[in-house]
């Protein structure tokens, strides 16, 4: 067979470095990044994340993005006017937690309204419904 096309990263696949590299662990489960964890660790106690969904949550990107950089600039501010890193540091954090939070819920009230009014629209010209997809109710 051919050699696999070259990458930015290297030329070696990834699954077969973690096997070498990493033997005494299972691997990952899902797709996610890394080795699993050695039974009784840490991983035990964690969540399952679905990096999957993570990635199709409307407008999640763009309100984290903006979250980021006003938690920055607020941060950065602060330290700019008082010098005291604590301070600092509280107002980038609590910046951060409200604005992505409250710009997620904004994105997504718009996002709902309008694939609610794309529904409505196709019920009227009579297109049914997939019968998977079910609207969210109010």
């Amino acid at each position: 067979p051919p050699p696999p096309a070259s990458r930015p990263g290297g030329d070696f696949d990834d699954d077969e470095e973690e096997e070498e590299a990493f033997p005494d662990l299972p691997p990952a489960e899902g797709g996610g990044g890394g080795g699993g964890q050695k039974p009784g660790g840490i991983g035990a106690y964690l969540p399952k994340i679905d990096a999957e969904a993570l990635r199709k949550t409307p407008c999640l990107r763009s309100s984290l993005m903006t979250g980021i950089a006003v938690g920055f600039l607020a941060g950065a501010h602060k330290y700019r006017v008082y010098g005291q890193v604590m301070l600092a540091c509280d107002w980038a954090v609590w910046s951060f937690a409200g604005t992505s939070s409250l710009t997620w819920l904004f994105c997504f009230k718009r996002y709902d309204d309008q694939r609610r009014a794309i529904i409505e629209t196709l019920e009227k010209a009579g297109v049914k419904q997939h019968p998977g997809s079910k609207p969210t109710e109010a």
